[in-house]
């Protein structure tokens, strides 16, 4: 037995292959993709149900009315619907886009009420059950194909130990 192995350690055959390795994170990547996949569609109603997820751009008077409040520039609005009107939405904000900004600035639910007129291009958040449905197809055959080499490796090539046996040169 080697001293290594007698200490405690693990022997070398018993530490999972880089391969079987690389599958599990490789699965674990795919976690987040199999919870769905959405989109934003053009609202129908004209009052969104409370709590729904919604994204909306700002009209050129939006932006200089709303300056004072959530800053110049602003781009985008996204976050959740708190109360609805036909006059009014008053949002849970959850981020919003500026012009300038390359990044999306956290608002961590912060309330704003917007006048329907200061809105332009509102959508709700959907989930997709084609683009579900796909990803969840593209899922299971990735975690097949891992599967199948974790089992059976790349290749057809023989091991490069030997079992035994004497002398192969005669």
């Amino acid at each position: 037995m080697r001293a290594w192995a007698a200490s405690g350690e693990c022997d070398a055959g018993m530490r999972p292959r880089p391969r079987a390795r690389r599958g599990i994170v490789a699965l674990l990547l795919l976690i987040p993709q199999l919870t769905g996949c959405y989109q934003y569609v053009p609202v129908v109603d004209p009052q969104p149900p409370v709590g729904a997820r919604v994204t909306a751009s700002l009209t050129d008077r939006g932006r200089m009315d709303l300056a004072d409040q959530i800053g110049p520039g602003v781009h985008r609005l996204n976050g959740t619907v708190a109360s609805s009107t036909d006059s009014a939405l008053v949002r849970s904000l959850r981020t919003i886009e500026y012009i300038d900004v390359p990044v999306p600035v956290n608002w961590n639910g912060g309330q704003l009420s917007v006048s329907r007129g200061l809105l332009n291009d509102l959508r709700e958040r959907r989930l997709s059950k084609s683009r579900s449905w796909l990803m969840a197809g593209v899922a299971v055959l990735a975690v097949a194909g891992m599967s199948t080499v974790a089992l059976t490796g790349f290749g057809g090539g023989s091991d490069s130990g030997h079992s035994g046996g004497g002398d192969t040169h005669q």
